[in-house]
């Protein structure tokens, strides 16, 4: 059934890693938690990640992904390291809310849920058609699907509700910060 709704959409995945979708019919219509202009500070970023971030925008400009914009929104750039060791530039759109009850999406993440199987196809096949419409292309590596539990946002989701990532909660229980040998580490 779930591999019968994945086939029926085979257009919805990149085949390359140049490959990405576009967003056809009209621009998106985005409800804001704030209707007020985002115009704050850009994070700060070390000198290799500002070259890399140069590359990414010159790479998309020059693929026509993006054009140069005097919009007085802006929302600031987060470089994340992909589980394979690349990078991948990032908005940070934490201003922006448009849920729906049952799909959640943060940045390029989307989680889609139900209490039973049948209803998680039925879902599943409503969102891959409206992203199909909309030219969105999906990384078939990084899907997964009819899943127990899921990682999502450092969280693990699952029947128990949302939790916190217990790979997280480890690091943090077993961090040991070393003691200040200076005045200024102290203050």
């Amino acid at each position: 059934m779930l591999e019968g709704v994945m086939l029926d959409h085979t257009a919805l995945f990149v085949l390359g890693p140049r490959e990405i979708g576009t967003i056809a019919g009209h621009p998106a219509n985005i409800q804001l938690a704030n209707d007020n202009p985002i115009g704050g500070p850009q994070y700060r970023h070390p000198e290799k990640a500002k070259d890399v971030i140069k590359g990414m925008i010159t790479d998309m400009h020059d693929r026509h992904i993006i054009e140069p914009s005097t919009a007085v929104w802006l929302f600031p750039i987060v470089l994340v390291t992909k589980p394979n060791g690349s990078k991948r530039m990032c908005l940070d759109f934490r201003a922006v809310n448009q849920p729906k009850n049952w799909v959640r999406n943060y940045l390029d993440d989307v989680i889609v849920w139900a209490n039973d199987f049948t209803t998680l196809v039925d879902r599943l096949a409503r969102v891959f058609d409206r992203f199909v419409e909309m030219g969105i292309k999906l990384n078939l590596l990084k899907c997964q699907s009819g899943q127990q539990q899921v990682r999502f946002l450092e969280h693990v989701m699952s029947e128990r509700g949302i939790e916190p990532d217990p790979e997280n909660v480890r690091a943090v229980s077993e961090c040991k910060p070393k003691p200040p040998i200076n005045v200024k580490q102290v203050c």
